[in-house]
């Protein structure tokens, strides 16, 4: 190995913890509303896409979409209330399922376009940025937390176990049972 070559770094394990939130019959309603805002937005990321193919020949990027959200929020102010990194991870996601679907069609494989989801298959809300999207703040009782959201607030948690480091994402999810 050369003098300029750098050694291969050792990979960090990912740590991920679950806790149960319990919001609010208001914070549910929010957040709810929420979901439903980032799969129209899903839906409408992928027919951006799909038409732009279509008609222009012309793919669109991440780049390309995400510069267009604050346009979006123009038109639908209702699309101000989500927080844009949210927005943006979710223009990331049908970037996502193309880079995929392409990389099964590469591969050979049966490759399954990207699809439309409806309400009821769009289950999660991702925040990334610790301290700017969301912060843990704990409280003095045993296993109490609360979680802070951008745009949105606090939400009650509990915290079983203890959290090590930096979390770097919250991943807000509707359990199958609705929870």
């Amino acid at each position: 190995m050369s003098k300029r070559e750098k050694p291969p770094k050792e990979k960090k394990p990912t740590r991920t913890y679950q806790f149960r939130l319990y919001p609010t019959h208001k914070q549910e309603r929010t957040l709810e509303a929420w979901l439903t805002l980032c799969c129209e937005v899903y839906n409408a990321a992928l027919d951006e896409r799909k038409s732009a193919y279509r008609i222009a020949g012309r793919s669109l990027s991440y780049e390309d979409q995400c510069a267009e959200l604050p346009g979006c929020k123009e038109v639908r102010p209702d699309l101000a209330l989500v927080p844009s990194q949210v927005l943006q991870d979710v223009v990331k996601r049908v970037d996502l399922a193309f880079a995929a679907f392409f990389q099964r069609v590469e591969e050979g494989k049966t490759p399954g376009f990207p699809r439309f989801k409806s309400r009821f298959r769009y289950h999660s809300l991702t925040f990334k940025q610790y301290g700017n999207s969301f912060k843990i703040h704990t409280q003095g009782q045993k296993n109490r937390g609360m979680l802070e959201l951008a745009k949105f607030g606090q939400v009650k948690m509990v915290l079983h176990r203890p959290i090590t480091g930096t979390p770097k994402t919250a991943i807000v999810k509707r359990t199958p049972t609705g929870k």
